[in-house]
């Protein structure tokens, strides 16, 4: 039996401002491609990060209540796909 490996982590789920993307160690020093979209396949944010060791932070602010598909691809083509929740924001 192999040990599991770390996984990427995404929280909070669901978010209402922010999610925040923690990363296992040995993907430090890549490059990372991140794409959001939403169910229908419908490319909503896309961008190209280094990854340092601390979290990546998105903004979800400015997308509309729902679900999206938050898929990772790493420099050595490691794939991972995480399914997050926006929620409306409450009212302060």
């Amino acid at each position: 039996i192999e040990p599991a490996k770390p996984e990427v982590t995404v929280f909070p789920n669901p978010a209402q401002e922010e999610v925040q993307i923690h990363f296992p160690t040995y993907w430090s020093g890549q490059r990372i491609q991140i794409a959001l979209t939403d169910p229908l396949g419908r490319m909503v944010m896309h961008q190209s990060q280094e990854i340092s060791g601390e979290p990546v932070r998105i903004s979800v602010q400015k997308l509309a209540t729902g679900m999206y598909f938050l898929r990772l691809t790493s420099s050595s083509d490691e794939t991972v796909v995480k399914r997050i929740l926006v929620s409306p924001t409450t009212s302060r």
